[in-house]
């Protein structure tokens, strides 16, 4: 499947949810690091839900803030201009679906699986030398955000492509591939750029199953990719600790990406708090 054929599934989708403007709105502005603080704090207070969560996660314990905080222009301070916008924009996301199952589908599961990966990503990108891009939290949120459109529009190839992984032993997105021509990491670039989201979350979300469809990923990305690839797996792993294939995979690519043993494996699964939200 082209990525014309991809865009044009996306666009003609008729009932998917749209980013909220507020959003969108905050999503240019990580792009205009001159434009005031204020602009970006009164844009998250016009949003009370909006603000609540994500003052709740910045006082979470993947944080460790030394006393709470209460104010948006505080956050920045704490994380910074882009972090602060990007988290916003995945929070927004978030919003645009149902917290609990809804049409057979576990909505509460898929957001929990998906905190955890936009928590690892930050604590994996900490752990490597050099500055990484403010989008790790949200690229490792919303790396899987294509599975929720192929669940709502194509609800018979998504099954078949889990049916085909489950029964297989390949990972989804080689299944996917192989059952309907795409992906779901193509989809949720295509449905970043329909949402205006930066351009490097949409190379970042469409890349990160590189590692499973042994591709080539765009200079100067590897290192994010590598990394939201990685925080995927962390999150498989948590879902489920009986896992002994996903920790030995999570193992495996920690070593190759950034030469993590064992140990430093153990101390970012440690790392990751209970979830900080899902609704």
């Amino acid at each position: 499947m082209t990525d014309e054929d991809l865009e044009q599934m996306v666009s003609g989708a008729a009932d998917f949810p749209e980013l909220p403007e507020v959003a969108i709105q905050i999503a240019r502005l990580t792009s205009d690091l001159s434009a005031p603080v204020k602009d970006i704090a009164s844009r998250i207070e016009s949003d009370p839900i909006l603000l609540k969560r994500m003052l709740t996660i910045v006082n979470s314990p993947f944080y460790g803030v030394s006393g709470p905080i209460a104010k948006v222009t505080d956050a920045v301070s704490l994380l910074g201009y882009k972090k602060v916008c990007n988290l916003a924009v995945g929070i927004s996301v978030q919003a645009l679906f149902p917290p609990e199952k809804a049409h057979g589908f576990d909505y509460a599961k898929f957001w929990q699986s998906s905190i955890f990966a936009g928590v690892a990503a930050g604590i994996i990108a900490s752990r490597i030398p050099g500055d990484q891009p403010a989008d790790v939290f949200s690229a490792g949120l919303l790396q899987n955000v294509g599975v929720l459109f192929l669940i709502r529009n194509r609800p018979l190839d998504y099954g078949t492509a889990m049916g085909m992984s489950r029964g297989q032993n390949v990972p989804i997105a080689v299944a996917e591939r192989e059952s309907w021509g795409g992906d779901h990491a193509q989809v949720g670039a295509q449905l970043c750029k329909k949402w205006q989201l930066p351009r490097l979350m949409v190379e970042v979300i469409r890349h990160h199953h590189f590692a499973d469809l042994k591709e080539d990923v765009p200079d100067g990305t590897r290192g994010i990719i590598q990394i939201v690839n990685l925080s995927g797996v962390v999150a498989d792993v948590l879902e489920d600790p009986e896992n002994g294939d996903a920790r030995a995979l999570l193992d495996e690519r920690g070593k190759e990406f950034f030469g993590f043993g064992p140990k430093t494996i153990d101390q970012i699964l440690d790392k990751i708090p209970p979830l900080v939200f899902c609704n």
